[in-house]
């Protein structure tokens, strides 16, 4: 029942979220006849509803599974999105952090205990400052990417030091296997800029599901 519901209520979430990204938060075009599709708006719903479903069955019947429907809800439109226009629309980057915290704080209280409220905080500042840091030095990471990370910092932080650690890690791989692919396939060349934020959502939901 859990995984049933957590499922359908991520889908109807992801497909909200990918109507609201195809009628507010595009300024190409071509975006957003990409994104105004049949195609995009199964493709959020399916995706979005498996992952929901996915976390469910991982993290069970606790109340930070809501945190990670959220971030679920969201990853498909991101990932079009950046896809498309290569960036990340604060209203779905900058408008997680009151939404995660509060879910996460209520989780705290729930739990009766704020030890992972605090250590998802300071993860929060440590994924998002490295992130920064990676912007500063090299031109493959954008200011979007930076404010999606700290996001994801702080749902990955919550279940964990090794689990936030592993969801960076991850993402870091599957954008340089991504950087990789645009190489061989001789699309680009290693400055070409690869949009980073479907790697950092893939690496940040495979470290909660693992």
């Amino acid at each position: 029942m859990l995984v049933a519901s957590s499922a359908a209520g991520t889908a109807l979430a992801g497909w909200a979220t990918q109507r609201a990204a195809a009628a507010r938060m595009l300024t190409t075009a071509r975006a957003t006849r990409g994104l105004r599709t049949r195609h995009a708006g199964v493709a959020a719903t399916v995706l979005a509803g498996a992952l929901g479903g996915l976390l469910a069955w991982r993290v069970g019947a606790e109340f930070v599974l809501v945190a990670g429907c959220w971030i679920a809800a969201l990853a498909p439109t991101l990932a079009m999105v950046d896809l498309l226009e290569q960036r990340l629309p604060d209203a779905l980057t900058l408008g997680n952090y009151p939404v995660l915290l509060i879910l996460l704080a209520t989780a705290a209280m729930m739990d009766g205990h704020l030890g992972p409220l605090l250590r998802a905080v300071i993860m929060m500042a440590s994924v998002a400052g490295f992130f920064a840091a990676v912007a500063a030095v090299s031109g493959g990471v954008g200011l979007g990417d930076v404010k999606l990370a700290g996001a994801l910092g702080l749902v990955l932080g919550y279940r964990g030091v090794g689990t936030a650690v592993v969801g960076v890690a991850l993402g870091l791989l599957c954008g340089a296997l991504a950087g990789a692919a645009v190489v061989l396939t001789r699309r680009g060349g290693w400055r070409t800029r690869v949009p980073f934020g479907p790697a950092l959502l893939a690496g940040a939901l495979a470290a909660l599901l693992l």
